[in-house]
């Protein structure tokens, strides 16, 4: 079973991959080629931290999870942060949740707290924020007070 689930990572970056792959060339019909060269940075880093940064299956995803809390956190500061330092505000509140997460549970009973955990938390939401600064690349729309917006 702990195989089974140790592929399940990988199988969910993949498949997350490609439907951003399909909106970046069918949807938003991109053509600069240095937004595909940090797709494909992000995604082969997400697959060494996969590989070796997660000991057990459960820990595979952590990347996925802090990845999309980047992406909710990033898009709920947006109404507020009307400046680029939104990027830096999602990601310390990313690394700030990951990390009460890992003290909450070394004090549970079940639970045991690892720094490790801590770290690929960070690096999950760090590589949230990438994609979205380098591939999904919002843009100020000064139609609306300066908002990013996604075209």
């Amino acid at each position: 079973m702990g195989e089974k689930v140790n592929y399940l990572g990988g199988i969910f970056v993949s498949i997350a991959g490609a439907y951003f792959l399909f909106f970046l060339v069918c949807r938003k019909k991109t053509r600069n080629i240095s937004v595909y060269a940090a797709f494909l940075v992000i995604f082969l880093a997400c697959f060494v931290l996969l590989k070796y940064m997660c000991v057990n299956g459960a820990e595979r995803f952590h990347l996925l999870f802090y990845g999309i809390l980047s992406g909710v956190l990033f898009w709920a500061l947006r109404i507020d942060v009307q400046n680029k330092l939104i990027y830096v505000y999602t990601t310390l509140l990313v690394c700030l949740v990951g990390a009460v997460d890992e003290f909450i549970q070394a004090i549970l009973p079940m639970r045991c707290f690892d720094e490790r955990d801590i770290v690929m938390n960070w690096f999950s939401g760090g590589l949230g924020m990438l994609f979205i600064a380098f591939v999904l690349k919002p843009v100020w729309d000064t139609a609306k007070g300066g908002k990013r917006v996604l075209p």
